[in-house]
């Protein structure tokens, strides 16, 4: 959902229900292809579990001026079965505040 309350204020939320296709499949994660050896992935066994987490993520982005702008972020995380069988814990998030300056 995106709302523009303001002309210079812009509020976007997501939710996202994060799942493998069928219980057999396999998930990745990686940075992606910086080594020869393994082309920075790796395969993960969901052990038989399809669900792997719920995720949710606002971001509110403030345009001072035409040259100065603010970004907020804070998402959240929410671990199913198939990702915390292999981890520990269930929770995870991420913030950050962003500064812009364009000239």
């Amino acid at each position: 959902m995106i709302l523009e309350p303001h002309p210079r204020v812009r509020i976007r939320t997501e939710v996202h229900k994060v799942k493998l296709h069928a219980s057999r499949d396999v998930w990745y994660l990686g940075s992606g292809p910086f080594q020869d050896t393994s082309f920075g992935y790796e395969s993960i066994a969901n052990q038989g579990h399809r669900g792997l987490a719920n995720f949710l993520d606002s971001s509110v982005d403030y345009q001072a001026t035409p040259h100065f702008g603010l970004t907020a972020y804070l998402g959240a995380l929410s671990g199913k079965a198939g990702m915390t069988g292999r981890f520990n814990g269930r929770k995870g998030g991420f913030a950050y505040l962003e500064f812009r300056y364009q000239f």
